[in-house]
């Protein structure tokens, strides 16, 4: 089974029928932008108090974090307890320490109040720790939390096998607080007690302007909203689609998978008694969760950055082969149990790792709850209730605990440099952890720092010629030096033919090599390991060519050196405008040719110069096999 790579998330589709989009020029005391547990939250607790509310997606309800996360609902608040009593003091950060409790608290009273049947399963959920290296932290973090008033027990190895844990998880910290639930039948469920108490949905109506004044006005592109108050609830599209809040929140992409559902003697093999959700003492963490048609959704382990701060796209190739080897690792007994789809979603993350909520606006009448750092089922749902109270004058302890000036974040590219540093160094410290597990030698933490420094001299050697120019990286119209090749496997003279019999295609390539700007064709052909599937990645690519853009449909034919067509590969296109770090408008897909080797790929799109890169996975005793690439353009 090849797993396929979801727009949305497997978690919802579209709803029918549509709630309307906003026509004409409309009134209401409060107007709320977003759609998801915040927005819908906060529009419920409104009703109650007897507030006309009218609410605007510009999607539908559930689009963004909220119909796509892993569906675990936990008392998780900052970094760590350590972490939290370091920078606010062991007062306050008790405090927060409670509010996340009552967050969850709050999640289970709205699910139970509404009557939603969202498949919650109040199990709790298990920080484990993978390798004896994550027991001293994990074991700093539960006293921390213990002492600061959280509910956490401490399980050892005993008592993780007394519960049935699969055994890759060898100890861990029990949040007794919360479990796990569907979230798309938990948003959708919102949206229908947000219709029933008369909130006033508009979906397809993206916000084009705000103006402010002592009445708020909201504008779409077919009518307006003019209110007494305004309520931000758009998470991490806050800073792409209103451009508001670029200094305190940046978005990261989270992916996530779903595996096939699995017979009763697969489940019964993996254990797992108890159900409770998993997700582990990494840096960059692993989560892990059943569902009640008997499958494993997990995700996280690399987050993505878009250059901006803009949104990542979805297709994730490196991150879905981490995602699957990490699976394969801590479930070795699943190995017949395939991955049946990948996806993701935009999280909001702010550098202290704490939620936002205030008051915003010359006028004071903006209010705004968002960046729940990967934690929103809990915090957002709650976070309707104290915006509720704030915007009805109502006092609230926990809205004022948020409140708070917040850690600036960098404009690019020095955004960038921190970023990816941060990243790197995270997931080096945990390939450190996974490679001790595998008994491989132990380079990952002193990688990842390497890359960290190494980023930011690059930033300091680059910032002051970056800044004389735009904020956004300049395409070079130099030519581009191909890499230096890599070794191959012996006896391989791997070529890329093009095909010459397309006018229009040898009318691109003779404009090409006249002008000479920025173009790269590359081969890879070597050792890199894809999934615990064992199978091996040869790629192809082709940097900016504005000429070459204009193909929407091609073929690819693979073969050997001997003529003979290589059938059975997986292919993958991915592509993207490197000028504003995101990707095609529309995803390519790939589906058989007529001919055996030869595979289509229609619906590579540009709306400006960009790039693509095609690859192809075989099996490792394959990998010598392929010597030609031929792609054809229509």
């Amino acid at each position: 089974m090849t797993a396929q790579v979801l727009q949305l998330s497997a978690w919802l589709k579209e709803p029918a029928p549509l709630a309307p989009a906003l026509a004409g020029d409309v009134k209401a005391d409060v107007v709320i932008i977003g759609g998801g547990y915040t927005g819908l939250s906060t529009a419920l607790a409104l009703r109650e108090k007897g507030v006309d509310v009218v609410l605007l997606e510009q999607e539908f309800c559930g689009y963004g974090a909220s119909g796509r996360n892993a569906g675990q609902l936990t008392p998780t608040i900052g970094k760590d307890a350590p972490t939290l009593a370091l920078m606010f003091g062991a007062e306050k950060a008790g405090a927060l320490m409670k509010f996340a409790d009552r967050a969850v608290q709050c999640a289970e009273k709205m699910i139970a109040g509404h009557g939603i049947d969202c498949e919650y399963e109040p199990v709790g959920n298990i920080i484990a720790g993978v390798h004896p290296k994550h027991e001293k932290a994990l074991r700093k973090a539960a006293d921390a939390g213990s002492r600061l008033g959280a509910h956490l027990t401490w399980l050892d190895p005993a008592e993780m096998r007394r519960r049935g844990v699969p055994p890759a998880f060898t100890f861990g910290v029990l949040e007794g607080c919360g479990g796990h639930l569907h979230p798309g039948k938990y948003v959708l469920g919102l949206r229908a007690a947000a219709l029933k108490a008369g909130v006033r949905v508009h979906e397809k109506s993206l916000v084009t302007a705000i103006e402010e004044g002592p009445k708020v006005r909201v504008r779409t592109a077919a009518g307006s909203v003019t209110a007494d108050k305004l309520v931000i609830a758009t998470n991490a599209f806050t800073p792409v689609t209103l451009k508001r809040f670029r200094n305190r929140v940046c978005p990261v992409r989270v992916s996530l998978f779903r595996t096939a559902p699995m017979t009763a003697e697969q489940q019964a093999r993996m254990g797992w008694a108890g159900r409770e959700g998993i997700y582990t003492a990494h840096e960059i963490l692993e989560s892990y969760r059943p569902t009640a048609d008997g499958r494993i959704v997990g995700g996280s382990k690399m987050v993505n950055y878009a250059w901006g701060g803009g949104l990542p796209p979805a297709e994730q190739p490196e991150t879905f082969e981490l995602l699957e080897s990490a699976f394969r690792d801590r479930f070795p007994m699943l190995d017949d149990v395939p991955i049946e789809s990948f996806w993701g979603g935009w999280i909001g993350m702010t550098l202290d790792f704490l939620p936002m909520c205030g008051i915003t606006g010359k006028h004071s009448n903006i209010h705004y709850g968002l960046a729940y750092n990967g934690h929103g089922i809990a915090q957002a749902s709650y976070m309707g209730r104290l915006l509720g109270d704030q915007l009805t004058g109502v006092a609230n302890e926990d809205a004022a605990l948020l409140k708070r000036r917040g850690i600036p974040i960098p404009p690019e590219p020095l955004r960038w440099l921190v970023v990816k540093g941060l990243i790197a160094l995270f997931a080096g410290m945990d390939r450190g952890v996974d490679r001790a597990l595998a008994r491989k030698p132990r380079r990952g933490p002193v990688r990842g720092i390497a890359i960290a420094l190494l980023l930011v001299a690059a930033g300091a050697a680059t910032t002051l010629r970056l800044t004389q120019h735009s904020s956004a990286p300049e395409v070079s119209q130099e030519i581009v030096e191909p890499p230096p090749a890599k070794p191959r496997p012996p006896g391989v003279r791997p070529s890329i033919k093009w095909f010459p019999e397309s006018p229009r295609y040898q009318a691109a390539r003779r404009e090409h090599y006249a002008s000479s700007t920025n173009f790269r064709e590359h081969l890879d052909l070597g050792t890199e390991q894809w999934s615990r599937q064992r199978l091996y990645r040869v790629s192809v690519g082709q940097r900016p060519e504005p000429a070459l853009n204009q193909f929407q449909a091609w073929s690819l034919q693979i073969a050997t050196a001997e003529g003979q067509p290589v059938t059975g590969a997986v292919v993958n296109v991915n592509g993207g405008m490197p000028q504003h770090g995101h990707g095609m408008p529309t995803q390519p897909q790939v589906h058989p040719g007529t001919a055996p080797g030869e595979y289509r790929v229609d619906g590579l799109q540009f709306s400006m110069p960009g790039w693509w890169e095609v690859h192809v996975y075989v099996s490792k005793d394959r990998i010598d096999d392929i010597a030609t690439f031929n792609l054809v353009f229509d």
